[in-house]
């Protein structure tokens, strides 16, 4: 191992990488609207009980924080699917927030 020669290639693997839409893991197919029922469904699946969901909940809302969310890959967002990307990641926060404010199954409002 010439640490020099792989140095140099690490540093060119991360500055060619761009993630695009395709990309990311959303927690919805495409074409499917970001509801808070439609993201319970899928986010909260397998959760019991109040602690658990609010848990869950935290766990994705740290993922999906669009500024948390910038702050992990948006050097690394294609320049053409950042606008896309950043209004989906809106939608995703936005629905989280929704459910986490008392609209999920399991807890009070």
């Amino acid at each position: 191992l010439e640490p020099a020669v792989a140095h140099a290639a690490y540093k060119a693997s991360w500055e060619r990488l761009m993630v695009g839409v395709q990309d990311v893991a959303w927690p919805l197919p495409e074409g499917h609207a970001y509801t808070k029922d439609a993201l319970g469904d899928v986010l909260l699946y397998g959760v019991q009980g109040p602690a658990d969901i609010k848990a869950r909940l935290r766990e994705e809302l740290m993922r999906w924080h669009p500024d948390k969310f910038s702050a992990r890959l948006g050097y690394h967002l294609d320049a053409a699917a950042t606008p896309t990307i950043t209004q989906r990641v809106k939608e995703v926060s936005q629905a989280l927030t929704a459910l986490m404010t008392g609209n999920a199954p399991g807890t009070q409002s």
